[in-house]
């Protein structure tokens, strides 16, 4: 084929191929907006069931219950943006039954197997202190969380920090997976 034929092809294909991938592309834009929507207000009722049940506390009332124990910054997600901050009046160091290592120590020894049996600590957290069901710490925030644990250990010395990522748990199962 020669260039003048080669040209004629293009500026008569480009269109339809640009058309083309504006209507795949933006059919696929418009199904992740109900997803989208969908998550928002099961988050909404998920926090509603946490009030409702007297699990929610505002940052204010820690010091008012003693200004101790163990703030939880939890990453419920997979791509780790969202962080949540939980309060435990617990000792959270001294009664986990697994070694507290780092939460970038934990991502690494799991870069390339997670399975039920991974993450341990976060698994035990998670069972103990964030479910929904058997869970026995508040939730302070969901937004910013770790900025939020941040301030609140900057002004209350005797509250321990610990990161934990609930995301595996959720996908793995929390209950009876070890």
């Amino acid at each position: 084929m020669n260039r003048f034929a080669q040209t004629v092809v293009t500026v008569l294909l480009a269109p339809f191929g640009l058309a083309l991938g504006i209507l795949v592309f933006g059919t696929l834009g418009i199904m992740v907006i109900p997803l989208s929507v969908r998550g928002y207000f099961e988050h909404r009722q998920w926090f509603q069931r946490m009030r409702c049940s007297g699990r929610t506390l505002a940052s204010e009332e820690i010091s008012g219950r003693g200004g101790s124990g163990t703030l939880i910054v939890d990453q419920p997600g997979w791509k780790g943006k969202a962080k949540y901050c939980w309060w435990t009046p617990d000792d959270v160091e001294s009664l986990t039954p697994v070694p507290i290592t780092s939460l970038s120590e934990r991502f690494e020894s799991v870069k390339y197997e997670l399975n039920a049996d991974s993450l341990p600590l976060d698994r035990w957290i998670y069972n103990t202190y964030l479910s929904y069901g058997d869970g026995t710490a508040y939730l302070v925030t969901t937004k910013r969380g770790d900025l939020v644990a941040s301030q609140l250990q900057a002004d209350m010395i005797d509250l321990q920090l610990i990161e934990t990522w609930s995301a595996p748990v959720g996908e793995f199962g929390g209950q009876n997976a070890g």
